[in-house]
């Protein structure tokens, strides 16, 4: 080549630790990266560049090096890798003396270009919130000290995000892991598995109708996701369909195990369809989500209250008119219902006869209408036991590798107490 024009714009991948929402934003390229564009000019004879601004403007404005990814990206995964490092350096000093955590900023601030403070403790946060990161007592230093989990131990050793780790892990608990293996397969696409019609591409009507009745109908027909429909299609493809260890309900439970702490709710009388996150804001379900229509009629009759979403995206608004500016849609968008989310979310709260998810997420619990308002609190007591037992049930499994008959029962109590809310 030996001519190239250079717009001097790029996109470039943007992370916000606080909402974790992920944008893809237009920015200035950096001096360093004109420099790179330029000597593609005259790599094999004199050529000429052309960049689509003044000398003048990129020596004022535009950065001299590109930012490197640890300060516009999710820092979950290394710190998880930071903590695995700390326990094997436990284990091959055999020492169980000093310290009883690690401070991961102390490792980041080492690095040449260290992320921000904000980023970290979001980043911890949230895998506190998975159960990956246990907050330790470090003899009275300011900052908290973290350890895995013996969760946190497997997923820092899968080369995956961690809500899909922890996906895979439920998935291999519950019995149902070739599910949990398609769905963490889908999540590591970044174009959807489905083929939309376009100006270029029609399809045939059949085959439309085929897809949508094997969505509604191929995994059994009593729960209804983006993610569920992957299973589907590729259980169908694999004209596997008489499988016993394919459960369309335990597979939910996967899903919220996983994707939480990823939980939004319907926002009644919206016209357009609209889901409240735990962040207070309003989303909509992404262009290729099969949910749009679904989630807009549920929002007008008061069905489908709760569902799990893989994560959030923000446009860029180009004007200051309403219908212009920044919208924020969820990916894979799935339905779950109130059991899935109180016996695999968040943290439990009793108060009178309703437990609360995490602070936010209330659920009443009904008892025998025949009986006092003490048949409430007693089921309410009964689903925390439950959901101390299937955390046990958990660690046992991640711990020893064992499944005995009493992990059995559990999980077919869980399927008929799930499969009754259905």
């Amino acid at each position: 080549m030996n001519y190239i024009i250079v717009s001097s714009l790029v996109k470039e991948s943007r992370y916000n630790s606080e909402s974790r929402i992920k944008e893809l934003i237009t920015v200035w390229s950096s001096q360093a990266s004109l420099s790179q564009r330029t000597g593609r000019a005259g790599r094999t004879s004199h050529g000429i560049c052309w960049r689509l601004c003044s000398k003048d403007f990129a020596d004022k404005n535009l950065l001299q090096h590109t930012l490197p990814e640890i300060v516009r990206t999710p820092l979950d995964e290394l710190i998880l890798q930071v903590c695995l490092l700390y326990e094997q350096r436990r284990d091959l000093s055999h020492s169980t003396q000093g310290s009883q955590g690690v401070m991961p900023m102390r490792f980041l601030l080492s690095t040449p270009t260290p992320p921000s403070k904000k980023n970290h403790n979001q980043a911890c946060h949230h895998l506190h919130e998975v159960g990956a990161l246990d907050i330790v007592d470090c003899g009275g230093s300011n900052d908290d000290c973290y350890r895995l989990t013996p969760l946190g131990y497997h997923i820092s050793k899968l080369p995956t995000d961690a809500k899909i780790g922890k996906l895979l892990i439920i998935g291999c608990v519950l019995g149902c892991l070739d599910n949990a293996l398609t769905i963490a397969a889908a999540l590591s696409c970044s174009k959807s598995c489905f083929v939309r019609s376009s100006r270029d591409r029609q399809l045939d009507p059949n085959r439309i109708e085929a897809r949508d009745n094997l969505i509604m109908n191929g995994f059994g027909g009593t729960v209804k996701g983006d993610l569920i429909a992957v299973v589907a299609v590729f259980r169908s493809w694999q004209t596997q369909s008489n499988r016993t260890n394919d459960d369309a309900l335990l597979t939910t439970c996967c899903l919220v195990a996983g994707l939480y702490p990823n939980v939004c709710t319907l926002i009644r009388d919206s016209k357009s369809g609209k889901l409240l996150t735990k962040e207070n804001e309003a989303c909509q379900p992404s262009s290729d989500s099969f949910q749009r229509k679904r989630v807009k009629y549920a929002s007008q009759t008061g069905r489908d209250a709760y569902a799990v979403y893989h994560a959030k995206y923000q446009t860029i608004g180009v004007t200051s008119e309403a219908q212009n500016q920044p919208r924020i849609f969820l990916s894979e968008v799935n339905f779950v219902n109130k059991f899935t989310l109180l016996l695999f979310g968040g943290d439990l709260e009793l108060a009178n006869n309703a437990l609360i998810v995490d602070g936010w997420l209330k659920f009443k619990v009904d008892g025998n209408k025949e009986k006092s308002k003490g048949g409430d609190l007693n089921n309410a007591v009964l689903i925390l036991s439950l959901r101390k037992i299937i955390d046990d049930l958990i660690l046992e499994h991640v711990e020893q590798m064992i499944m005995v008959d009493i992990h059995k029962r559990t999980i077919d109590t869980i399927r008929l107490l799930i499969a009754q809310e259905t």
